[in-house]
């Protein structure tokens, strides 16, 4: 796995997710993690539409 090619959002108050196992996934590749405090279990559309300008950077490079 090239964690070069994982970007992934996740919110600390998530109920089904624990932060902490996301957290040491991205420790442990070295993916590119943006953590949040508040969002529950966020979807798609929402990191889309306020993080758009990250992922095409992310993307583009």
């Amino acid at each position: 796995m090239d964690a070069a090619k994982i970007m992934m959002f996740h919110a600390k108050d998530d109920p089904y997710v624990p932060y902490k196992s996301v957290v040491n996934f991205a420790k442990k590749t070295k993916a590119d993690l943006k953590l949040l405090n508040r969002g529950g279990h966020i979807g798609t559309e929402f990191v889309i539409r306020k993080y758009w300008k990250r992922i095409k950077k992310f993307l583009d490079h």
